[in-house]
């Protein structure tokens, strides 16, 4: 089990202001296709400054810019062509490097998918006539989400593709009864080191009133259960300095 420093005693007890102000109705929907629903205006005072604006969100899944590739990711290298170098994978060691017949040992951590391609057309050069060198990161390990909160199996899952919010919290198992949709907070870090927190309408975006942004590494997903009450915990928590979306 992690813990996670994610918020102040603050911003904490922000959130409880937040959620005691919505959870009996819910955050008003937004209109369909809109990139992101802001909390109605009933709602806006009690959650300024707490809740980032949903607009910051990725809603696309290149929205992140070229991965990079990371050591014990695992990589699937295709030749057309060329049977033997078709369907190799690699799994990238602990020195971000890989080794290819031909090829060599090649430091590979950090280079995109399309330098990689390059770089193995100009190794594999030697032996073929113009290779054309189709690279697939089939699992990208150094990218997680970590969900938690009233989900049926709370952990940190590796992100293999693009992954929505939904998405994330069907690979824990989904919401637990207890849940409500309406009320989960997904938590980013910032390049200032401290995490901006996201409130998500599991509801809306069901109901395709709200789009379902992407994730991104280091993310992490609370489900909160259903009713204001509840919140009094996390608080304490935050008193102590104790975060963990695990146990909440």
């Amino acid at each position: 089990m992690k813990h996670v420093n994610i918020l102040s005693f603050a911003a904490m007890l922000g959130i409880l202001g937040a959620f005691s102000g919505c959870t009996s109705t819910g955050p008003a929907e937004s209109s369909e296709g809109a990139a992101g629903a802001e909390p109605s205006s009933s709602n806006n005072a009690s959650m300024k400054g707490v809740f980032s604006s949903l607009s910051e969100l990725h809603y696309t899944p290149t929205a992140e810019g070229a991965y990079k590739i990371a050591p014990n990711d695992l990589i699937e290298i295709s030749v057309p062509r060329a049977p033997e170098f078709t369907g190799l994978k690699r799994r990238v060691d602990q020195n971000g490097r890989i080794s290819i017949n031909h090829a060599g040992v090649m430091k590979v951590s950090g280079l995109t998918q399309q330098q990689l391609e390059r770089l193995l057309e100009q190794r594999l050069s030697s032996v073929l006539q113009n290779p054309h060198v189709d690279v697939f990161v089939e699992e990208q390990t150094s990218r997680e989400v970590t969900v938690g909160g009233r989900v049926k199996k709370a952990g940190v899952f590796p992100l293999k593709s693009a992954t929505t919010v939904s998405q994330a919290i069907t690979m824990a198992g989904g919401l637990s009864e207890l849940a409500d949709p309406s009320n989960v907070v997904l938590f980013r870090p910032s390049s200032s080191g401290h995490f901006k927190a996201y409130h998500i309408d599991l509801k809306a975006i069901r109901a395709f009133k709200q789009r379902d942004p992407y994730v991104t590494g280091k993310d992490q997903i609370v489900a909160h259960e259903s009713g204001s009450r509840v919140m009094m915990g996390r608080v304490l928590q935050g008193i102590r300095g104790i975060f963990s979306p695990f146990s909440l």
